[in-house]
């Protein structure tokens, strides 16, 4: 199931958020590989943002299936890994956990 798509259109980058977690392409859908943050976070992405001021800055917030807040993560690399920036379950709202992305492979 397929939640949310969005386009990068300075790097070429297709983000996909599903219900089995982060998909991204960065060659328009050639390709595609999925987020290292899918499995950190149990696969609950609840939200992804692309900034349109900053090319290759894309924001993701991920929900806790303990019921604690969501954590915001950043990846300044459009997609290929993230950190958690804004944690408030974790020391007053900042963490360092850093994810990457993993190859599908040819499809």
């Amino acid at each position: 199931m397929f939640y949310q798509i969005e386009v990068e259109e300075n790097t070429h980058t297709v983000f996909v958020v599903t219900n089995r977690g982060l998909l991204l392409s960065h060659d328009l859908g050639q390709s595609w590989c999925i987020s290292d943050i899918s499995s950190n976070v149990l696969d609950l992405i609840s939200g992804l943002a692309i900034s349109n001021s900053t090319p290759g800055h894309v924001y993701v917030t991920a929900n806790s299936a303990l019921g604690k807040p969501a954590t915001l993560y950043l990846s300044q690399d459009a997609g290929m890994h993230f950190r958690a920036v804004y944690s408030p379950a974790k020391n007053g709202g900042h963490n360092s956990a850093h994810t990457h992305a993993k190859s599908l492979g040819a499809q």
